[in-house]
């Protein structure tokens, strides 16, 4: 098998050949020359061209292929079969059985007829129906009754080969003329179940028409208008169980003995196309009717085959040879016959160009009913004009080789630029010829609307089960994801249990600050500080508490003038002098005062249970009495008393309570300065130098706070 490039090549025959060319057809060629005798045509269900031919330099029978893109491959079925100038070989039959080729025709070098057929392995092999010299010069393959059949000319007569087994064949004379010559360009085929065959009789010059039984093999022989007719003769099945034969009419100047053999070269023109028909077998014996299908200059070679619905589609050889008219070559193509003898050119040449003989022309439909013909095409040669012998054909064209034409694309509403128009993986020609999906829509195939091709979408949909399936261990996942929070949430039992010993420290650390803020104490009252972290919890309280005081204070106010006369103003005054001292003293004492506010302040702080505290100091010093002879032995020591005493009594002024300090109180003294810390207490007289008011509107001390001014005054004391 060798694959070879397809030579396309235009119908460059002439301006006229080009202007009646068919819309929608395309003329190609194969690239030998002389490598075309015996030329037939078959064309498969996909439209792939199938063509047998004869090398006359080599002899070598061969087999050709021809895909929709033009491709081809070429292949030897046998090898040397023709003798070039001797015995070449001009005719042979191609058929298609189950798509595999098989090619009948007459071996010269070793006389007889062979049919070969082409292996599912690509090899070819051969087998001898029939030996014997001239066997199946002319032959005809078709299959009838379940196996391959052969109608071919051996010697004088007709005869029919069927095959019986592996290289067996029978063998049948079916039609013979005494002295003379039939089976002449022999055609057949089945038609209700008859093998019908079409021949020539050479010397009658008349078409014979042959016939299988039950009644034993019969002939007849077709009459028209007294012309000579069944030249190169087909033969097709028409609906309803009728037969149609085409052939051509011999001119009246072409001789017998040159209509005989196998050249044909000598043949001047064609005189008629006519047709042979009837119902098989009821008018086989006695009905066939035959009729013109066009006039003169046309119907010599020719091919034809049948639309579905009975009309013909033929392609015809138009030949003139005239000294009066001229010379003429040409293809003609009906489309509608016998209903309409239209014709158009699918070439054409006048007698100014280049003479072309056309031999062997064949014509078979397309999967879409479009013809495909092939023929020799042989060209004189005339100076700067080389002749030749090429093999080509005309097909629909198919721009984009998806195997759908593109008038069939259009038609059908496809791309015919585009071999997958819906993009779904698969060219349009599969999906016509092949799925019988719609090209035009992405789908899938189909060979029918039933319920098998219902039934794949269950499995196509069963799988989603599986795959909603795994969500589930996809949500599983969260559920342990979830439990881990258990246990993060127990080690923050023990991370809450540390904030214990870390907020114990506190304890320590908060404790310190009372021995900073009166290192002093420890040497007075060590229990002190130890008692000092309850003072700061039960603090605030103490202030809330502190505004009764002056409450209570209220009554002995009323009372002040019998302590008045009672009190020892003479005492209070001669230390006057003492508190009426250096400004800097005073301020000294004002500067210990305020530096003393934040020991009031603790003092205020703890009132509540400063009482204890003041009886726990004085017992220390020896009970009560001892705590008064300590305030007596110094002269100042009453006054820095009182002093401390309204060191303290500003700050329980100072809270936000109804007997807030009166604007006496706050006012300026006679010279202008503000208030000392000893006159908030009352307004200073300026005439007696003391604060009077204040001594004698002054309540009596209650001893704890005697204890506390002690305590102070020690502490002030110890440092001079």
């Amino acid at each position: 098998m060798r694959p070879v490039n397809l030579l396309l090549v235009a119908a460059l025959v002439g301006a006229s050949a080009a202007a009646h060319a068919q819309d929608g057809l395309e003329r190609f060629c194969l690239p030998e020359n002389d490598a075309a005798f015996g030329l037939d045509l078959e064309v498969d269900d996909l439209g792939d061209m199938h063509l047998s031919r004869v090398r006359r330099i080599s002899g070598d029978l061969i087999y050709t292929r021809v895909g929709p893109d033009g491709g081809l491959v070429d292949e030897v079925a046998e090898r040397r079969i023709s003798i070039i100038g001797t015995d070449e070989i001009v005719d042979t039959d191609l058929a298609l059985f189950d798509g595999v080729p098989h090619i009948c025709a007459y071996d010269a070098r070793e006389p007889g007829l062979i049919v070969a057929s082409r292996g599912a392995d690509g090899v070819w092999s051969s087998e001898v129906v029939q030996p014997g010299l001239g066997a199946g010069d002319f032959c005809a393959l078709v299959w009838w009754q379940n196996a391959p059949a052969v109608a071919f000319r051996h010697g004088d007569v007709l005869k029919v080969a069927q095959r019986t087994g592996e290289d067996a064949w029978a063998v049948v004379q079916v039609d013979a003329v005494e002295g003379e010559q039939v089976g002449v360009e022999v055609a057949a085929a089945v038609v209700s179940g008859r093998l019908v065959i079409a021949h020539r009789h050479v010397e009658a010059r008349r078409l014979r028409v042959t016939w299988s039984p039950p009644n034993g093999w019969q002939t007849r022989t077709v009459e028209f208008n007294n012309l000579a007719t069944g030249m190169r003769p087909k033969v097709n099945a028409l609906p309803n169980g009728r037969v149609a034969i085409t052939h051509g009419v011999i001119g009246a100047n072409v001789r017998a003995q040159d209509t005989a053999g196998r050249n044909y070269r000598n043949l001047t023109n064609d005189d008629g196309f006519l047709w042979t028909h009837g119902r098989v077998p009821q008018d086989l014996a006695n009905g066939l009717v035959t009729e013109s299908l066009d006039g003169e200059w046309v119907g010599g070679s020719h091919g034809v085959f049948v639309r579905a619905d009975g009309s013909l589609v033929a392609v015809a050889r138009e030949r003139l040879r005239s000294a009066l008219f001229g010379d003429r070559d040409g293809l003609r193509l009906y489309l509608d016959l016998p209903a309409d003898p239209e014709w158009a050119h699918l070439e054409f040449q006048d007698d100014l160009r280049q003479r072309h003989t056309y031999l062997r022309v064949s014509t078979r439909p397309d999967p879409f009913g479009l013809p495909v013909t092939a023929f020799l095409d042989e060209t004189e040669t005339l100076p700067g004009m080389p002749g030749g012998a090429f093999a080509c054909a005309w097909r629909p064209v198919d721009t984009d080789g998806d195997r759908v034409p593109d008038t069939e694309e259009r038609r059908l509403g496809t791309n015919p630029e585009e071999a997958d128009t819906d993009g779904d993986g698969r060219p349009d020609g599969q999906e016509i010829l092949e799925d019988s999906t719609d090209p035009r829509v992405d789908d899938e195939p189909r060979l029918d609307m039933g319920v098998p091709d219902a039934a794949p979408p269950v499995p196509d949909m069963a799988p989603p089960v599986p795959d909603m399936a795994p969500p589930v261990p996809d949500m599983a996942p969260p559920v342990p994801d979830m439990a881990p929070p258990v246990p993060d949430m127990t080690p923050p039992v023990p991370d809450a249990a540390p904030p214990v010993p870390d907020a114990a420290p506190p304890v320590p650390d908060a404790a310190p600050p009372v021995p900073d803020a009166a290192p002093p104490v420890p040497d007075a009252a060590p229990p002190v500080p130890d008692a000092a972290p309850p003072v700061p919890d039960a603090a605030p309280p103490v202030p809330d508490a502190a505004p009764p005081v002056p409450d209570m204070a209220a009554p002995p106010r009323d009372a002040a003038p019998p302590p008045r006369d009672m009190a020892p103003p003479v005492d209070m005054a001669a230390v006057e002098p003492d508190m009426a001292g250096p400004s800097d003293a005073g301020q000294a004492d004002a500067g210990q005062a305020d530096a003393g506010q934040a020991d009031a302040g603790q003092a205020d702080a703890s009132q509540a249970d400063a009482g204890g505290a003041g009886a726990d100091a004085a017992t220390e010093d020896g009970g009560p009495d001892a705590a008064a002879a300590d305030a007596r032995p110094a002269d100042d020591a009453l006054p820095r008393a009182d002093a401390s005493a309204a060191d303290a009594a500003p700050t329980v002024d100072a809270r936000p309570a109804g007997d807030a300090a009166s604007p006496d109180a706050q006012g300026p003294t006679s010279d202008g300065a503000a208030t000392s810390p000893d006159a908030a207490a009352g307004t200073t007289d300026p005439a007696e130098g003391c604060d009077c008011r204040a001594a004698a509107d002054a309540p009596p001390l209650p001893a704890w706070l005697l204890g506390a001014a002690l305590l102070l005054l020690r502490r002030r004391r110890r440092p001079r």
